[in-house]
Formats: C-alpha cells, structure tokens, sequence
C-alpha cells in the first residue's frame, strides 16, 4: 500500500499538517522539521500526489516553456537554465517546440493551458501582441528577449543593444581595419533581438566616429556567401564579423580557416550567446553572454508572483550582458 502524509508524519513525530507544508516547499517550516520529514518520506518511499495537490493548491506547480525548435544549442541552455530557477522554486517545466510555424505553437500553447500550468515563458514566438495579450488574460505569461505585450504580460530581456555594442567596441579596439555585422533576417522587424543587436552595432560605429564605414550583411543562405561577400567589398580580409549569434560565426569562423586564413590574427569573428558553439576548443569564439541564469530566475519569479496576486500591468526585466573574450578576436595578443 503506498504511504500517506499520516505515515510520514507519524515516522518524523510531526502532524500531517506540517508534512503537508513540507510538500508544498512552505518556507516557514524550520530546517530540522523539513529534514525529519525529508527523510521519513525517503525513509517510506513517499511520493506525493500530484493530482490531488493540484486540486488543493489550484495549480500543478508546472511551467510551459515554448521555443521555437533546438537546432539553435542557445534555445538548449534556456532550457536547462529554466530547469534550474523552477526546480529551487519547487516547480517542474514542461517544454514544448513551435518548429517556427505559427499554428504549431498556438497548439503546443493550448495544450499547456489545457494540462493547467501554472504560467508559459515564450522565446522566439510568432504571436502577435494582440493574441499574446489575450492569453496573458488566461495563464501568466513571460516573454523572453521579446518586449511585453498588451496587458498583464511580462517580459525579460538581454539588453541586445549594449551586447553588441561591446562586440564592436572590443573588434575596434583589437585593431581590425573593417567591421562587418552578420545580421539575421528578422534585423529590420522592430521588437525583435535581431532588430536591437543591429541598433547597438551601427550605435557602436557611430560613436567611434566610423558611422560611414558600418556594413550589415543579412544572412539569408550560406553563411560563407555572406564571409566571401565582406571581402569582395572591402578587396581585403582584414575583417572583424560581429555576428547574430554563436550559429552564425561558427560558420563564418570554420570558412575563414577553411581558406587558409589565422581566425583572430588575420580575421576577427565574435558570436553572440555564449553556447557551446563559442567554447568549441579549435575555434574559441568571442561571444556575448546573455546571463542566461538570471534571465531564468527573472522569468520564473514573474510566473511565481503572479501565482501569488500580482495583478498590475505587464513588467519588463533587463539583464546586463557580458563580452566574454577568447582566441578569435585576440588579434593584439597573437598578431605580431
């Protein structure tokens, strides 16, 4: 027979009521009450019931976070970093894909509704304000690198702008005679992170007084067409690539090499996010990083408060980034 709370309680010598706080993570029980209980429910194989906590508390104590696919390993860490900050809250994320197509992730974000998660965290969504707002009237919602929607959505953002100002900064500053940014397609779609990560890189170039000199290619296919073609038009590889993301200049860092050429001694590339991609030990990759853990934290605690009566409109967090430099733009250390 599976143990109840009155085994437990009986096992630790506390009252079931005190168990009950116990697994509801109550943060008033004392260290020394938490622990006997902890180890009679270990002690007795207990597990609680979810569905019937669920029905007490009114929620499930689970959060939905919907991505737009992990081909792109930065959707990956989100992931496991939203792990971390819900599992220190006592909360279990469910984790869903779009795959990038709109009707995919309205049905993955009604789904969730339907399992009855306590809030959603979206990154990367197709939605419009509009719809986002209305079901921000349904569940909690936060959105990810994306400014708030109508209403009572929250919101928390890398500030992408000041990210991608200390990439160019810092390829100025090791030397390079060109600056390229590699920006994505979505750059000129305002709200978006592509869009700010441009805006930093033409305010960087603006406020070194090389405004003129600032030359954006978007990438649309290959990502060595778009390398090759920052040659053509400066007639010279002496080129620093500030790039989209860590995708991007992996690409661009593998077809410089693939020609012969030193990445960061001949040619600078910087990514941005700071995934695996930038530590991969043949290439090193500068990169920017978007505090991924504090991004977490921030968006959970939101979900959280809201759980928990916050009912005024929508909140915006904005997380500081930091340049994290490594051998792909080292120029003044290995260029002699």
């Amino acid at each position: 027979m599976q143990p109840t709370q009155q085994d437990v309680a009986d096992l630790a010598g506390v009252s079931r009521q005190l168990v009950s706080l116990v697994v509801r993570g109550d943060k008033h029980v004392s260290p020394t009450k938490r622990r006997a209980v902890q180890e009679a429910m270990a002690s007795l194989g207990y597990r609680p019931n979810a569905a019937a906590r669920a029905l007490v508390e009114r929620r499930t104590r689970t959060i939905g976070l919907v991505t737009p696919g992990f081909s792109n390993p930065f959707f990956g860490d989100l992931a496991d970093a939203i792990r971390v900050a819900a599992s220190e809250r006592n909360l279990t994320p469910l984790i869903g894909s779009s795959a990038s197509v709109l009707e995919v992730e309205r049905s993955v974000i009604d789904r969730f509704i339907e399992m009855g998660v306590d809030g959603l965290i979206l990154t990367g969504s197709l939605l419009s304000p509009e719809t986002i707002a209305k079901i921000g009237e349904q569940v909690p919602v936060c959105m990810l690198n994306r400014p708030p929607a109508k209403g009572v959505v929250d919101a928390v953002l890398c500030d992408d702008a000041r990210g991608q100002q200390l990439a160019t900064e810092h390829a100025v500053e090791a030397g390079y005679k060109h600056i390229v940014f590699l920006e994505d397609e979505d750059a000129d779609i305002p709200q978006t992170s592509a869009h700010r990560r441009q805006t930093g890189f033409l305010a960087a170039m603006e406020a070194m007084g090389r405004a003129d000199e600032a030359v954006t290619i978007t990438v649309t296919g290959r990502v060595s067409e778009a390398v090759l073609q920052a040659f053509d038009i400066f007639n010279s590889t002496d080129v620093a690539f500030i790039c989209h993301n860590d995708q991007i200049a992996f690409e661009a860092a593998v077809e410089i090499m693939s020609r012969g050429m030193s990445l960061g001694v001949d040619v600078g590339v910087t990514g941005y996010d700071n995934t695996a991609l930038a530590s991969f030990y043949s290439l090193e990759l500068t990169s920017i990083d978007q505090g991924l853990a504090r991004m977490a934290r921030g968006a959970v605690a939101m979900i959280e408060s809201r759980q928990h009566g916050h009912h005024e409109a929508g909140r915006t967090q904005m997380i500081d980034p930091t340049l994290v430099t490594r051998r792909s733009t080292r120029r003044r250390v290995w260029k002699k």
